[in-house]
């Protein structure tokens, strides 16, 4: 068998690449796997090797520890919906070590509801209460890593951790170990993390079942019955997920009519927010195939819902439309898409320097006062989302200029070059000029604005 490192699993040089994703094979299963503190790719070597690899692809997100819990949630999230968007998997299952289920149940607590395809969550030796030994870090040393302020117990960031639930399709398992042999500092935990962080009753309170090992912080990841254990937690989830296929309810289509004025154009990401018309129950985010002018979705319980579509470069219209679903029939709704110009862009996270690159992911915290785009006529100033409850993708379906969590976006733009201007308190006034053209995909720009 072929060595992690000759299958190109990325080593320490590599963190501009988080992601190690080989051909991808759309008749196996993706499974992430997070490593830990201090840790890597490499970490997951047994996992790797024992596994069935003709059922499920191995990914691998490859962060640096150091770097804010947070902002490599942010990462994260971004990046898997990078994947989802080019290959369009039905479900995705993830692992994690220590530090790295942190980062993990931060995206699901955030975002979970944008993301809808992971179905399983496996956290094996989580600090779900968070660190003593970060807390002492941070009040005697020197210099002090922004993951030690996000690992304090009692933190904002640990808090943030348990405001809201999992996602209620997420199956989530939590695995620990209790052999301490390496830190007779801890009375009990496996060296590395206390018991009672392990097994903080609100993570244990929302796990399928909580199963215990006798293996120390790094043993646990080559212990043969932990595998054995996963492998079967594998074997449930895929259960689990084919029941869903065939559970009662309602399925309905979606037409897409095309007013492209004679152009040739390339369609982008297109999602579809499906929201109960009563109000209660979850939204569903659904992925339609660009390819194809029919695409099918359900089941789903039967009632009134609202759908609309974000298609990036295109209008949708009309902006909303109303479907019953029932049972035993499958309805139809039909959007025209319209190209449109675009112009999207982010400030992006000022970061340590041997973190993470400039830009990598929005920030959300910069005091923007004022985006101003200028351009053929057009002028436009957008101010900061402020106010609770917004939701992104509300957002985008709205079809108007936004500037939210960072993130920035002007919307149906005649064709040609704009200025846009950005004033931010403490940093020196920003100007770029940006070609739009209507229908073509313009990349979020990463902006970096530069301090007085």
């Amino acid at each position: 068998m072929n060595s992690l490192g000759q299958l190109g699993l990325p080593r320490n040089d590599h963190l501009h690449k988080p992601f190690y994703t080989p051909k991808y094979d759309p008749a196996k299963i993706p499974i992430l796997f997070v490593h830990g503190a201090n840790g890597s790719p490499q970490d997951w070597r047994y996992f790797f090797e024992h596994i069935d690899r003709s059922r499920y692809q191995p990914w691998f997100f490859y962060y640096p520890s150091g770097a804010s819990l947070k902002t490599m949630a942010n990462l994260l999230n971004h990046k898997l919906w990078d994947l989802k968007l080019k290959y369009r998997f039905d479900r995705l299952y993830v692992t994690a070590h220590s530090m790295g289920s942190l980062i993990v149940r931060s995206v699901l607590v955030e975002q979970g509801k944008h993301n809808p395809f992971i179905k399983l969550f496996v956290s094996i030796s989580a600090p779900w209460g968070g660190e003593r030994f970060a807390e002492f870090g941070v009040k005697h040393s020197p210099a002090v890593l922004p993951s030690w302020h996000d690992m304090q117990p009692g933190g904002e960031f640990i808090e943030s951790l348990f405001r809201a639930k999992l996602p209620s399709e997420v199956g989530y398992y939590l695995l620990f170990g209790y052999r301490n042999r390496l830190n007779p500092l801890l009375t009990s935990g496996d060296g590395a993390v206390a018991m009672a962080s392990m097994l903080d009753g609100r993570a244990q309170s929302e796990a399928r079942f909580s199963y215990g090992f006798n293996e120390d912080h790094t043993s646990i990841l080559s212990s043969p019955d932990v595998l054995k254990l996963y492998n079967s937690i594998l074997s449930t989830a895929d259960r689990n997920f084919a029941d869903g296929l065939t559970r009662p309810g309602g399925r309905f289509k979606v037409l897409l009519s095309f007013n492209t004025q004679g152009k040739v154009l390339k369609l982008q990401d297109m999602l579809l927010l499906l929201t109960p018309a009563s109000g209660k129950g979850e939204k569903k985010i659904l992925v339609l195939r660009p390819g194809d002018n029919v695409n099918e979705f359900g089941p789903f319980a039967p009632g009134k819902y609202i759908a609309r579509m974000i298609a990036t470069t295109f209008r949708a219209e009309p902006s909303q439309l109303m479907v019953t679903i029932e049972q035993g029939k499958v309805p139809s709704i039909t959007f025209t898409l319209k190209p449109q110009g675009v112009l999207n862009g982010y400030i992006a996270a000022q970061t340590n320097p041997g973190t993470y690159a400039a830009g990598a992911v929005p920030d959300e915290n910069t005091s923007v006062k004022s985006i101003t785009l200028a351009g053929n006529g057009v002028r436009r100033t957008i101010f900061p989302l402020k106010e609770k409850g917004f939701d992104t993708f509300d957002v985008l379906t709205s079809g108007k200029d936004f500037f939210l969590n960072g993130w920035f976006r002007f919307s149906d733009l005649p064709e040609g070059e704009y200025t846009v201007a950005i004033s931010a308190d403490g940093y020196s006034p920003y100007t770029a000029s940006y070609n739009v053209s209507p229908g073509k995909f313009g990349v979020w720009q990463p902006i970096v604005l530069q301090q007085h």
